[in-house]
């Protein structure tokens, strides 16, 4: 695998490298970059690089996960229990089963999240000032940041952001809660939020970081 500096913004830079989440955040890190990329900085970096820049061209991991508990929920957090355990976390989906959490490891995963959709839905660029779910992704809290990220995509022709999650009857036959990591889907693609995907096995995906340093990263 191979870093590539994606875009250099000034004083941050932006990486990209490709491979089973594991091994490519395992490189990034060890790079020095902070990694996954959050979905606040994804997208305040689209906003800044324009819609026709690789960064807002290419999907890719980022730090938040999609939290499922059955008959119980769904919930977006940032407290990436994925992230902090990614081999084990990928070699769950290498046996084709979930990365099942402990009530404690739950617990954890909780703090700091919100409910997130419990069917598939479509949410309005022009309402990402009033829904919590944008609000909590894309404005730090702020609805008027969430809103700038929406006012970008309307212009690039995008009115609806599809959310993608888990089926619902699958959720709930599960025998614990469990984690997958959220898919921030490129422009092509709506820019959709897809936590139904979880693949982290899949050696044909991106995983991005950043740097914030005025030094050059190891590529």
């Amino acid at each position: 695998m191979t870093i590539t500096i994606d875009v250099s913004p000034q004083g941050i830079q932006l990486a990209v490298t490709q491979g089973p989440f594991d091994k490519a955040l395992d490189e990034l890190i060890k790079a020095g970059y902070e990694a996954p990329i959050s979905l606040y900085n994804n997208s305040q970096l689209r906003i800044q690089q324009g819609k026709d820049s690789s960064v807002s061209r290419s999907g890719n991991w980022v730090r938040e996960d999609a939290i499922y508990v059955p008959n119980k929920g769904n919930f977006l957090t940032k407290s990436s229990l994925i992230s902090a355990s990614p081999k084990e976390a990928t070699e769950a989906c290498r046996r084709e089963g979930e990365f099942y959490l402990t009530p404690e490891q739950l617990g954890l995963a909780l703090q700091g999240s919100i409910q997130f959709p419990s069917k598939f839905i479509d949410i309005p660029t022009k309402r990402f000032n009033s829904e919590e779910l944008t609000i909590f992704a894309f404005g730090n809290g702020d609805a008027e940041t969430a809103q700038t990220y929406g006012d970008f995509l309307k212009e690039a022709g995008i009115k609806v952001m599809p959310v993608y999650l888990a089926n619902k009857v699958y959720v709930n036959e599960q025998k614990s809660p469990f984690a997958r990591k959220i898919w921030f889907g490129n422009l092509d693609s709506s820019s959709v939020l897809d936590g139904d995907c979880g693949d982290l096995r899949d050696d044909s995906s991106w995983v991005r970081g950043v740097l914030h340093s005025t030094g050059e990263a190891s590529a």
